[in-house]
């Protein structure tokens, strides 16, 4: 699963970068548009997803079709997420080993937008699920991989990292 693991990095780095790109306002931003990655042997197609529940269910049809095989999908979009009581908007990252049995991971990634004068805050990851294997530190470090991959977005991501008061 380091594989994807590492494409959920680069997912997340991404997302992140879009999010901490979108301006304040008093209202909150604007929110992620949801994303769907897919890896095959080094190469990546990426597709920008209809938000809303058909959208996704129409994903999960598609890596259904792709399954078995050796590709990685990685589902991302805006949600929310309540950790100790309180409620945060968050970065769910959904990635797939699309072997049979397929692996995959949840993971959330809280975040505070930047709104009534505050900037944008980043949680660190929380792995919420896994399904077929069981993550490591490899797992954690191929996650690190990912976004590090790409310098511009690796450094938003490591410039907002924090904790949400």
């Amino acid at each position: 699963m380091e594989k994807a693991f590492e494409l959920a990095g680069w997912c997340a780095a991404h997302a992140v970068l879009n999010l901490a790109s979108q301006p304040a306002s008093s209202e909150g931003a604007p929110g992620l548009v949801p994303f769907l990655v897919i890896e095959h042997e080094g190469k990546r197609a990426h597709v920008v997803i209809e938000p809303g529940p058909k959208a996704i269910a129409d994903v999960d049809q598609v890596l259904d079709q792709l399954s078995p095989s050796e590709r990685i999908a990685v589902l991302v979009q805006d949600a929310f997420i309540t950790l100790d009581g309180v409620k945060s908007d968050c970065v769910i990252i959904d990635a797939h080993r699309l072997v049979s049995p397929r692996q995959s991971l949840k993971m959330a990634v809280p975040y505070q937008a930047p709104r009534d004068g505050k900037r944008f805050v980043l949680h660190r990851p929380k792995l919420i699920d896994q399904v077929n294997f069981t993550a490591g530190p490899a797992d954690s470090a191929a996650f690190t991989r990912g976004i590090d991959s790409e310098p511009k977005a690796a450094a938003v991501w490591r410039a907002h990292v924090g904790s949400i008061p």
